[in-house]
């Protein structure tokens, strides 16, 4: 009996000892995951995005993450730093009103991170990397041992530069490794990081080259193809525009053909509506004796249109004083207190007339667009009509519909006149050619390029003498980078010199030579006069904006295609299950740990990255169109 329990005893421990033994081993595998995830190796070994001979695990997407994270972050940090001065911000009208966040840009940064898919902004700039991996790979393109090493170059990789983190990680007073795995992930190594750096790296190098290989494949035929071929961004007419106070003015509108006139219309229509209200206030009702009241009502507006400019014989020698130009000094006198009183009168209505004034538009200019198209509006439909010519004008008349709080429906007429002058061409192109080189104001400061232990103070003048005892261009060059403090301007405009015009003037000398240099003084100010020392540089000149531009644009479309045919021999593969196509329509746009991707990366194209001269970094230049480009 006792063998017989001994048995059952032994028959039922079994179950048991099984159940003990299969938990402990799963038990002893969760630990080793967990011992193994925390060194970053199941990261390292999980494949994310890979094409025949690259990859990139999911660490190394964390990092990349981690890098558009802070771009957005960045912008919209100092965003909210420009709009607390006062100034505009590039994502304002995308966020709306900053007026809650003045003055905390951290809050406004944090509150608005939402707005991106930062997975898919990774992932773009993934395939980004990888294609142009391949791309440099194909073209037997790598990095040397130099190249691996330049200081300057991998302080460029935005934000996971080893500098970068080692800075951040000391503010912190975390080691490095910690510091990573803080903000991009369990599991990241240094190693990781610097796998993306050098991918980047190569990837940048490869981009540069073939875009510059590109470029100098097209041809100026090509440029005058495209151009033919997308008329509407690089045709354009400038005009003079200005939206009628009245329509009743219309008829009297339709008679002006220049803007001196379309001027002076203003001001008397100003003038007749305004007068005996304002003569009134400041004649009648103060008991001013006026003897001649017709006569003062035709000094008070001479006053008015020899204040605006718009008198006959403006400027002229021995031109006539107006009878109120002047407010007298002293009211001992009738004649003073007349005086004083037809003054104050025409400064009440040139007021009102100035600020109207200020609504005549004359820097108008609209690109091309098919005046036949539904889509142009009805200023272009005019500009472009055909047998447009310079001088012509025209008064378009719209009308719009609203409806009330009482659900009542009510039309609105609106006029606008519109000019071509006569020294405008219709259907212009852009030919300025701008300039390269350095300009810089010359201060008393301490050199840039000295070490912190020996640092030495120069004055202006001293800084200009390097200049001129520079022995070769190259020596200069770096006398205007390191010493003053320059960078190089590769497109310099007239309009970008304004307010410098003895520097615009020796910028654009017709007997300028590549290698020249100056020291340019600058006076600007009228009462106070104030000068200013330039340093300059001359580099070279540009072609033609329009067909700089054009080529840019012929580049960026054949790097498009090239884009995508080495995206598919390549045999892109992703891992990401939110969007498995990363949002990738525009990812030749961007290389490293850029700054467009994050910002815009399926809308922007490469024909638009290489076109508007993004840097290899991916940095957008952040221009803007200096002029109005709307009919309207």
């Amino acid at each position: 009996m006792n063998q017989t329990a001994a048995k059952n005893n032994k028959t039922n421990s079994s179950p048991t000892t099984v159940l003990l033994i299969v938990l402990l081993a799963v038990a002893a595998l969760i630990l080793v995951y967990s011992v193994i995830n925390s060194f970053g190796i199941i990261g390292r070994m999980s494949t994310a995005a890979k094409t025949d001979n690259y990859s990139l695990s999911k660490n190394q997407i964390k990092v990349l993450k981690y890098q558009q994270e802070q771009n957005i972050y960045q912008s919209l940090y100092y965003n909210c730093m420009y709009y607390s001065y006062g100034l505009s911000g590039y994502y304002t009208d995308y966020f709306g009103d900053l007026s809650a966040y003045k003055n905390n840009p951290s809050g406004y940064a944090s509150a608005h991170m939402n707005k991106y898919n930062f997975d898919s902004l990774a992932y773009s700039q993934a395939e980004n990397l990888l294609i142009y991996c391949e791309g440099a790979r194909a073209a037997g393109v790598s990095l040397s041992k130099e190249e691996r090493n330049d200081e300057d170059a991998l302080k460029n990789i935005a934000y996971i530069n080893m500098e970068t983190l080692r800075s951040g990680a000391d503010s912190n007073g975390q080691t490095l490794s910690a510091y990573i795995k803080a903000c991009m992930g369990e599991g990241v190594s240094k190693g990781d990081v610097q796998d993306v750096i050098e991918m980047t790296m190569l990837a940048n190098k490869y981009y540069e080259q073939k875009v510059e290989e590109l470029k100098n494949a097209v041809t100026e035929e090509d440029a005058k193809k495209y151009r033919e071929d997308n008329k509407s961004s690089f045709y354009f007419t400038k005009y003079t525009s200005y939206t009628l106070k009245n329509t009743d003015w219309k008829e009297d509108a339709e008679k002006v053909t220049s803007v001196e006139e379309l001027k002076k219309l203003i001001v008397n229509k100003m003038f007749d509506s305004s007068y005996n209200e304002k003569y009134k206030s400041v004649f009648t009702d103060k008991g001013i004796t006026d003897a001649d009241k017709d006569q003062t009502k035709k000094d008070v507006l001479a006053t008015i249109l020899h204040w605006d400019s718009l008198d006959e014989g403006h400027g002229d020698e021995g031109h006539k004083e107006p009878a109120f130009g002047v407010k007298p000094s002293e009211e001992k006198t009738d004649e003073d207190k007349y005086k004083t009183a037809g003054y104050n009168l025409a400064t009440a209505l040139n007021t009102d007339i100035q600020k109207e004034l200020a609504k005549v538009n004359e820097s108008g200019k609209s690109y091309y667009a098919d005046p036949t198209a539904s889509s142009a509006t009805d200023a272009q439909k005019w500009l472009f009509d055909a047998g447009r010519k310079s001088g012509d004008h025209t008064v378009i008349t719209t009308e719009t519909k609203s409806t009330g709080k009482d659900g009542k429906e009510t039309t609105t007429k609106h006029c606008y006149w519109y000019l071509i002058a006569k020294d405008e061409d219709i259907m212009q192109i852009d030919t300025e050619k701008t300039r390269k080189g350095f300009y810089v104001e010359l201060t008393d400061d301490t050199d840039s390029s000295i070490s912190a232990t020996d640092k030495v103070k120069r004055t202006g003048v001293e800084k200009y003498e390097l200049v001129e005892k520079a022995a070769s261009q190259d020596d200069r060059v770096k006398v205007f980078t390191d010493v003053l403090g320059a960078s190089e301007q590769s497109s310099i405009s007239k309009s970008a010199l304004s307010g410098k015009e003895a520097v615009e003037k020796w910028f654009f000398s017709d007997d300028r030579k590549e290698g020249d240099f100056d020291k340019v003084t600058v006076t600007t100010g009228t009462d106070t006069k104030v000068t200013k020392s330039y340093a300059v540089l001359f580099l070279g000149v540009n072609e033609e904006n329009w067909l700089i531009s054009a080529k840019s644009s012929v580049a960026g479309e054949r790097l498009q295609t090239w884009y995508n045919g080495m995206k598919e021999s390549c045999h892109l593969t992703m891992d990401y299950e939110q969007a498995t196509t990363a949002e990738t329509t525009g990812a030749a746009t961007t290389v490293t740990g850029g700054t467009s991707a994050a910002t815009e990366p399926a809308s922007e194209t490469a024909t638009e990255a290489v076109s508007e001269g993004e840097s290899v970094t991916g940095t957008e230049t952040a221009t803007e169109p200096a002029e109005s480009e709307t009919a309207a």
